[in-house]
């Protein structure tokens, strides 16, 4: 139960994360888009479900299911990461130069 209601909030947070990059230009009167407006599906990596995003130091980072953690630089390519735990992650920040995911069980991951 838990799990599906963190995958369909984590959903949400994804697509609202990804709303913030811009793909193009976007800037009135540039010929561009509004960013959000328009999307492009873009492959993850994983068949598990994303739970929750977070933008710091240039880097995407999110998290899901079973210890799931993605990397991206650019919000299109997406690497995985060994997170050492099989937990569901429900959340991810960033904050003073650290990445902090939490998930179930009390578990708490850092990444400087």
């Amino acid at each position: 139960m838990v799990g599906n209601k963190l995958s369909q909030l984590g959903a949400f947070l994804l697509l609202t994360a990804l709303l913030s990059a811009w793909v193009g230009p976007s800037s009135p009167g540039t010929g561009g888009t509004e960013a959000g407006t328009i999307w492009t599906k873009r492959t993850s990596g994983t068949k598990n479900h994303l739970v929750d995003v977070t933008y710091g130091n240039g880097i995407f980072v999110a998290v899901g299911l079973n210890g799931t953690i993605l990397t991206s630089r650019d919000g299109v390519k997406w690497t995985k990461r060994v997170s050492g735990t099989k937990s569901d992650l429900g959340g991810v920040t960033y904050g003073n130069g650290t990445f902090v995911a939490v998930g179930e069980d009390g578990t708490i991951l850092t990444s400087p």
